[in-house]
């Protein structure tokens, strides 16, 4: 498991991908490495071969319901807001989420963000399910702010074996 910190570290709005490794608590991660030792197998494995490479658990946030993160001024410009008035009205409420066991995108009931986040993360043990989902939440937002997309994947994945083995006969 690798878990990133997104902040000033986010490159320009074109980007497409950017990671800064941080430091786990060590209680956390002595959590992590058990739960990896233990070989944990996920229900979306259930009919994989034993040699498939990884299972994804995969939401769509969407923020398309909620306000941008920029102020349009009086005269038509966009301001960014202040760093403390954009973290107190900062929130994934009013986000919805879709995805595997969820309500479909356009559903008149959908899946709030958090709730689907919660989902992605529902297989893992309590504590670091809240860890991923505080991540999640924190990478979302940092990403909305900087880029202004409305649309994100959180993705959760579980590397299993190695697929260069079973297709190519190789060992890496």
């Amino acid at each position: 498991f690798f878990f990133f910190f997104f902040s000033e570290a986010l490159p320009d709005s074109g980007c497409v991908a950017a990671a800064v490794k941080r430091p786990l608590p060590k209680a956390l991660a002595r959590g992590f490495d058990a739960y990896v030792a233990s070989r944990p197998r996920w229900p979306e494995a259930e009919g994989l071969h034993p040699m498939e490479a990884t299972i994804d658990r995969v939401a769509v946030i969407d923020f398309s319901a909620c306000k941008s993160p920029q102020k349009q001024t009086e005269e038509g410009e966009m301001k960014v807001k202040d760093a403390e008035q954009e973290e107190k009205e900062e929130s994934l409420d009013g986000a919805i989420g879709y995805g595997s066991n969820l309500p479909p995108r356009f559903s008149p009931q959908p899946a709030s963000a958090s709730a689907a986040i919660r989902q992605v993360a529902s297989v893992l043990p309590p504590p670091l399910a809240a860890a991923v989902a505080g991540d999640a939440r924190e990478l979302l937002l940092a990403l909305r702010r900087r880029t202004g997309r409305r649309q994100f994947i959180a993705r959760l994945e579980l590397v299993l074996g190695d697929t260069c083995t079973r297709w190519h006969c190789d060992n890496n």
